[in-house]
């Protein structure tokens, strides 16, 4: 079960839940789970004016900086959407989002 968990890209937990779910009622019951995993916090729209957002500067939304920076981006989200995330998952939305290249790069 490990490895099909692996392959699949699932806990090994939500792999043993899925198999007693089609042993007990086939496709059919696998299907009639629906959506599974966390509720999106931030919506569709949401997300689309994020990114129009994060492609003009951040002055132009009411944000000090000409500059995009991760921690600004996490404001943003917070301010206009009532929605606050860690930074390492403003770090995954940015990066799933492809912006990452609108964004100044951390000194190291």
């Amino acid at each position: 079960m490990t490895r099909v968990a692996a392959a699949l890209g699932l806990s090994p937990a939500t792999a043993r839940r899925y198999e007693s779910v089609f042993a007990a009622g086939g496709v059919d019951a696998l299907l009639a789970l629906g959506d599974v995993g966390r509720q999106r916090r931030l919506g569709m729209d949401s997300l689309a004016r994020l990114i129009c957002s994060v492609r003009q500067t951040p002055a132009s939304v009411g944000l000090a900086g000409e500059s995009w920076t991760n921690s600004l981006v996490q404001q943003f989200i917070e301010r206009e959407f009532s929605v606050t995330y860690s930074l390492s998952h403003i770090n995954r939305l940015i990066r799933d989002n492809g912006l990452q290249h609108w964004l100044r790069q951390s000194p190291k």
